[in-house]
């Protein structure tokens, strides 16, 4: 009888382990699954989680591309090219005593501008040497009102080029005045060919304008001079309270009653120069210009 109780104990014990077995072998295999799907779940996860793009690289990606056109001023012997992207570029001659501003284009990061000057070049008592198209220019730098100016100042025959980038506190970023590579680009395009303007004499008209007429109504230039021609539109007698001015290839915009404004072509040919009033409204009078 003392034997049984040990034989009982013996079998539970062999019973035990062997459950115990089967225990850490079911556990081994549920661990082995579990690994299993969080690998996969893992690998899953970084196929279809995008991977970061550094800064540079999206900043990069997101610059736009520089479009560069071409401008060209037959009448002052310059050409150059600007992105037209970036810039939204006005190209109607303004005159103001002895400067014409041929271009400028306005950006959020400032402007350029374009201007020359009815006298000869003279060398700025500050600034740097720079070649401008075989020619010697120099450039000089302003600081003032919270505006930064770069100016390069170039011989153009018998007068003087000036070009002109511009920022101020209110622009962003980057600034034009600053942006030395677009500067570089612009500097590098320009093309002059001051003997078609050095040979020229300039000719200057007035034009008094209304609704009725233009005094004069026709005027005589001689080819291949520079014509300088005001509209002096009047206070009285303008319906619109202003008036328009185009030909085959020259528009010079609404000018208020009161005001005036000096457009700049070299003469090549006859033309005719159509008025109209605020509403695009033709007048019933033309002002011709004729080739001696």
């Amino acid at each position: 009888m003392g034997k049984l109780p040990v034989f009982c104990y013996s079998k539970f014990m062999i019973n035990w382990r062997r459950q115990e077995g089967y225990m850490i072998l079911v556990i081994m295999v549920l661990t082995s699954v579990v690994l299993l799907l969080i690998s996969f779940w893992m690998i899953r996860r970084r196929t279809t989680i995008s991977m970061p793009v550094s800064e540079t690289n999206n900043n990069q990606a997101n610059k736009p591309v520089d479009e560069w056109t071409e401008f060209e001023s037959k009448s002052y012997g310059i050409k150059f090219h600007y992105p037209k992207n970036i810039f939204e570029a006005n190209l109607n001659p303004i005159k103001a005593g002895d400067t014409t501003r041929i271009f400028l284009g306005v950006s959020p990061y400032g402007t350029v501008t374009v201007e020359m000057l009815n006298q000869q070049f003279q060398r700025p008592a500050i600034g740097s040497a720079t070649n401008i198209s075989g020619q010697i220019g120099y450039r000089y730098d302003e600081n003032s009102a919270g505006c930064e100016k770069r100016n390069i100042r170039v011989p153009a025959g018998n007068i003087t080029g000036v070009i002109i980038f511009s920022s101020c506190v209110s622009d962003s970023d980057p600034k034009v005045a600053t942006n030395q590579d677009l500067m570089q680009q612009f500097l590098n395009s320009v093309r002059l060919t001051p003997g078609s303007s050095s040979q020229s004499s300039i000719e200057n008209f007035n034009l008094v304008v209304d609704d009725s007429g233009a005094a004069p109504n026709t005027v005589t230039l001689k080819a291949g001079n520079i014509a300088q021609l005001t509209f002096s539109v009047t206070s009285g007698n303008v319906a619109d309270g202003g008036l328009s001015f185009k030909s085959t290839n020259i528009d010079t915009g609404f000018i208020f009653s009161g005001a005036a404004k000096t457009i700049s072509f070299k003469v090549d040919e006859p033309m005719e120069f159509k008025v109209f009033g605020k509403n695009g409204v033709a007048r019933n009078y033309t002002i011709k210009v004729k080739i001696e």
